[in-house]
């Protein structure tokens, strides 16, 4: 799970110095402000037998997509 909490924080410092990739979500973000925004797990496996573990998180992340279809993240 700290992979999960790195990684929004990733997220955040690259928001809070205004060099997110995505434009929409930078916009909203410098508009809103941090306090405006949140993350939330929504699956969690054991990895532990996967063998091709980047494979496996792309897919998972294409399905997520299609089923939650966000504002921000687009399934590409």
């Amino acid at each position: 799970m700290s992979n999960i909490h790195n990684r929004w924080g990733y997220y955040q410092t690259n928001l809070n110095g205004h060099f997110y990739h995505d434009t929409d979500l930078q916009r909203d973000w410098d508009e809103l402000g941090a306090a405006a925004f949140s993350y939330q797990v929504l699956w969690e496996q054991d990895t532990s037998e996967v063998l091709n573990l980047r494979q496996a998180m792309k897919d998972v992340k294409a399905k997520w997509l299609t089923l939650k279809q966000p504002s921000y993240n687009h399934p590409s």
